[in-house]
């Protein structure tokens, strides 16, 4: 996972900024065994293309006095 922040301060008050992301991909064999044959979507192993991502933004803010 990769990610950037940052902190600044407007008058008394004081903020944080962050960007966190991640991503990925990969073939992979899916199946369940064990099941009965005549349910054969499941129980035969088939080659999938899997892939995933995740962008996570934060904003944080602390008031001054």
């Amino acid at each position: 996972m990769n990610g950037r922040r940052t902190a600044f301060s407007v008058g008394s008050s004081r903020f944080s900024l962050g960007l966190s992301y991640a991503f990925g991909s990969k073939r992979r064999a899916l199946g369940l065994g064990g099941l009965p044959p005549q349910v054969s979507i499941f129980s035969e192993r088939r080659e999938a293309d899997v892939s995933f991502s995740r962008v996570v933004f934060v904003l944080g803010h602390l008031l001054g006095k």
